[in-house]
């Protein structure tokens, strides 16, 4: 992954891996709660964050001062350039497991099928390098690296939905957050499809700082971002209930059969 060609501008917060417009006050009002902290803690931090830019563009931008990434971007190709601030305990994970900043996908399909029916048949992947929705339906189905099947690629969680709804595709692996998101705030788009397994536990989305990031602004964002959520900052809105400090190493251990099965 390289470095995106841009104009430097000031710099800026991306954390928009779930853009949803319905969530995006939700995160602006939490991105303002935790950058005064850590402006407050003697750091900078960015006013505003940017909803332009495609996430997968903002990991390297050289103006990037907070952002989002995918688990396994960050494990194959950014490891030397980000730094891991840690990711969020969504309210998915803590009523599933007993470590609840971690999370698993969910298998949709048309009906209730067996998944044994499903192998071989037409996927919709929102990307080739989503955890959640790729690596995890591979996973789920017991494959190595390609699906045995006709595969769309979509873009997004909400259009492998899409896809799955109207037949042109017939299993997606999504997001756990996207479809509780979507359960909750546009049920429509979730009408008549049936959750038919999951993938493995993975750690949540990756917050991430630039790899030039100190020591002292990394422990002031994780204070801060911890705050925050506690405080309750647009916690209720996000389904979030705290932020979990977590390094790359992390990320390793939990992925690491993932990324065995995926040579």
């Amino acid at each position: 992954m390289t470095v995106p060609d841009a104009q430097h501008t000031d710099p800026f917060g991306v954390l928009g891996m779930y853009p949803l417009p319905v969530l995006r006050p939700a995160w602006e009002r939490l991105a303002t709660a935790v950058a005064a902290r850590v402006r407050h803690a003697g750091h900078p931090a960015p006013n505003v964050l940017r909803w332009d830019l495609d996430p997968h563009d903002s990991w390297l931008h050289p103006d990037l001062a907070i952002g989002m990434a995918c688990g396994w971007p960050l494990v194959t190709a950014l490891r030397d350039g980000v730094r891991v601030v840690g990711t969020f305990a969504s309210r998915t994970g803590r009523v599933q497991h007993t470590q609840p900043h971690l999370y698993r996908s969910v298998i949709v399909a048309r009906s209730e099928s067996p998944m044994a029916e499903l192998l071989g048949r037409r996927a919709a992947i929102n990307s080739n390098d989503s955890l959640s929705g790729h690596i995890s339906l591979l996973a789920a189905f017991g494959l190595g690296a390609v699906w045995s099947g006709e595969v769309t690629l979509t873009g997004a969680h909400v259009r492998s939905l899409a896809l799955v709804r109207t037949g042109a595709a017939d299993v997606a692996s999504i997001d756990a957050m996207t479809w509780v998101y979507q359960q909750r705030d546009e049920p429509s788009t979730v009408e008549g499809l049936h959750v038919v397994g999951h993938g493995p536990w993975v750690p949540g989305l990756p917050v991430i700082l630039p790899a030039s990031a100190s020591d002292a602004a990394l422990e002031a964002w994780r204070v801060a971002f911890s705050d925050a959520v506690a405080a309750g900052d647009a916690s209720d809105a996000l389904l979030i209930d705290a932020f979990v400090p977590l390094d790359l190493a992390d990320y390793d251990t939990a992925l690491a059969g993932l990324i065995d099965r995926a040579r």
